[in-house]
């Protein structure tokens, strides 16, 4: 179960900084347009 649970929260974890990454990349295009 360990094994499930820390794959669903490593998932989750990666959309998350996925999620981040992608505003943090776009805001500074948004600033210059």
């Amino acid at each position: 179960m360990r094994v499930v649970a820390a794959d669903r929260f490593g998932s989750d974890w990666v959309k998350y900084v996925y999620k981040i990454r992608t505003a943090l990349t776009e805001l500074p295009k948004r600033g210059r347009a």
